[in-house]
């Protein structure tokens, strides 16, 4: 019997509708893939230099598409327990504008962040080719 694919386990939002269950081991969105299980980031087939936080950023983000994530979700899951500066939150969703657009992720001040781009698992994309 198969290995399932490893999955991305991220902390579901409290008082979300989303899914509580873990996100699928690949995202895409555009011309963009998230390997969760193996923390990359590619474009156009080619991977993309992205730091350890940001990858996690991302993560969270793109397990809740479209949905706000408070800074304060942001800041428990990707530096997981740690006392850390809020600003340095902005640095890694500056890296991230950087590499996906500026557009790509929505700021609301005083609360977070949103993934505005449309998102779909990888498993879901390769089970329905266009």
């Amino acid at each position: 019997m198969p290995t399932p694919a490893p999955l991305c386990l991220v902390q579901p939002l409290s008082g979300s509708s989303v899914d509580a269950s873990p996100s699928p081991a690949s995202i895409r969105f555009g011309n963009f893939e998230l390997q969760c299980d193996a923390r990359r980031l590619i474009h156009d087939g080619k991977p993309l230099p992205l730091r350890a936080r940001a990858l996690s950023v991302l993560i969270v983000l793109a397990a809740s598409p479209g949905q706000l994530v408070s800074r304060q979700h942001l800041l428990e899951t990707a530096w997981k327990g740690r006392v850390v500066e809020d600003g340095n939150l902005s640095v890694q969703i500056n890296a991230l504008r950087q590499v996906l657009g500026g557009e790509a992720i929505a700021t609301v001040p005083g609360y977070g962040y949103r993934l505005t781009l449309p998102t779909i698992s990888a498993e879901a994309s390769d089970a329905n080719p266009a």
